[in-house]
């Protein structure tokens, strides 16, 4: 069979997102699209996908897409639109993040024990729509750490060499103590694994940074700078939190 010209596979397959691929390396088994991130500042501030009133909350926000699939994926969704060439649909996500700074890759859902396919699928989709910020809306884009399971973590990292900083999010991690042992086992691996790593930025919703020191302990005893930024409801459950140690 011929080898199709890249006009052919984008009509073939409806796969609008080769030219981000174009002289982007996809290495590893999964051939996730590797991704370059490289920032001197960081976010003081995240904002989840669905809170587009508060994407200007500082100068220095930083977009995060730690919400249900059914929220930030879909038919309308970012993916979709640049898979499809959807232009119209394009459009409505560029006036939406025109004044962004940082976007954090979008989380889409992967499970231990799920369908590899389905898994290496959510990961790429995620990494397409980190290059098209990136290449397209010229934003800063955080690679987000995020993986079925820890078998997974080395496939994930292979694309991320060149990247100075990352991200990982602290949901369903911090009340389940198993949970919370293997976030640790990958904030090592990730620490140990990436050679020009300086800042891991934390998108954590907890009323006190007891959990989060934990958490990061091993990258702070390294000298990676950990940020953990505030948001909505981390602001909401900090205020709680004083709230009960004065009435008390």
């Amino acid at each position: 069979m011929k080898r199709l010209s890249r006009k052919e596979e984008k009509k073939l397959f409806n796969l609008g997102y080769l030219d981000l691929l174009e002289g982007n390396p996809c290495p590893g088994k999964w051939q996730l699209p590797q991704m370059i991130s490289k920032s001197k500042t960081c976010p003081d501030y995240i904002a989840l996908y669905s809170q587009p009133g508060d994407y200007s909350h500082t100068p220095n926000a930083a977009v995060c897409f730690a919400q249900y699939d059914n929220v930030i994926d879909g038919l309308n969704g970012i993916f979709n639109a640049i898979k499809y060439e959807r232009m119209a649909c394009l459009e409505k996500f560029r006036r939406r993040f025109k004044d962004v700074t940082f976007i954090i890759i979008p989380d889409y859902s992967q499970y231990g024990g799920g369908p590899n396919w389905v898994n290496a699928g959510n990961l790429g989709k995620g990494r397409i729509v980190g290059l098209w910020f990136q290449k397209v809306m010229r934003k800063i884009v955080i690679p987000l750490i995020t993986f079925p399971d820890l078998e997974w973590l080395d496939e994930v990292l292979i694309g991320l060499m060149k990247c100075d900083i990352v991200a990982f999010h602290t949901k369903c991690y911090v009340r389940n103590s198993a949970e919370r042992k293997i976030l640790i086992k990958a904030v090592i691996k990730t620490v140990d694994t990436l050679p020009l790593l300086k800042t891991i930025v934390v998108y954590d919703v907890c009323g006190k940074d007891d959990a989060v020191d934990s958490i990061f302990l091993y990258a702070r005893e390294k000298n990676i700078r950990v940020v953990v930024p505030d948001n909505m409801l981390k602001c909401r459950n900090c205020n709680r939190s004083k709230k009960r140690m004065i009435d008390q």
